[in-house]
């Protein structure tokens, strides 16, 4: 997974997913 980073679209989709997620636990916390 993270030999994959260096390649395009792959860190933004990684980024778009870990936001996603943020989100999710953010609404559960507050």
């Amino acid at each position: 997974m993270y030999a994959q980073i260096g390649k395009p679209g792959i860190k933004e989709k990684f980024e778009a997913l870990f936001q996603q997620e943020a989100k999710k636990i953010k609404s559960v916390t507050e």
